[in-house]
């Protein structure tokens, strides 16, 4: 005699065991523990899936809401968004000519060896945050990839 046992996750994952011979008193436990392993990945697929749907940036609140390193119109996800129309990166229009250019003294503090800068970076300065200061952003990128 044979027995069929089905488990299903619907849209996810169908496994069918098919039984045959002495029934064992083990068999309940193995279908039991299978359950258990599978609903581990299972499991740990749909963390990962909500997860990636609720990391959504907010395009106004100084915060990097998806965790990509990027806030509000620095980020690639709000480059569209009408709270970031007008922000200069990538634009050129400048509203005024200053009349006299402020002396600007720079001085270098580190250097990177040949071949080891990211060369994907730019320097950003002006009023970046409309606060009336002038500000100057530039990024840093650590070792291990991530951003200081």
């Amino acid at each position: 005699m044979a027995e069929w046992i089905r488990f299903e996750i619907p849209f996810l994952l169908k496994v069918t065991l098919i039984f045959t011979g002495v029934y064992d008193p083990l068999y309940k436990k193995l279908l039991s523990n299978m359950k258990r392993l599978l609903m581990i990945p299972v499991t740990l697929c749909l963390t990962l899936f909500a997860h990636a749907l609720s990391a959504q940036e907010i395009c106004n609140n100084s915060i990097d809401d998806d965790g990509d390193g990027f806030i509000d119109c620095y980020d690639k996800d709000c480059s569209q968004n009408t709270v970031c129309d007008g922000f200069f990166i990538g634009s050129d229009a400048c509203s005024e000519s200053p009349i006299q250019f402020p002396p600007l003294e720079l001085k270098l503090k580190y250097k990177s060896a040949p071949g080891g800068a990211n060369h994907v970076s730019r320097i950003v300065a002006g009023d970046i945050n409309s606060d009336g200061v002038n500000d100057l952003v530039a990024t840093y990128t650590n070792q291990d990839g991530t951003l200081s």
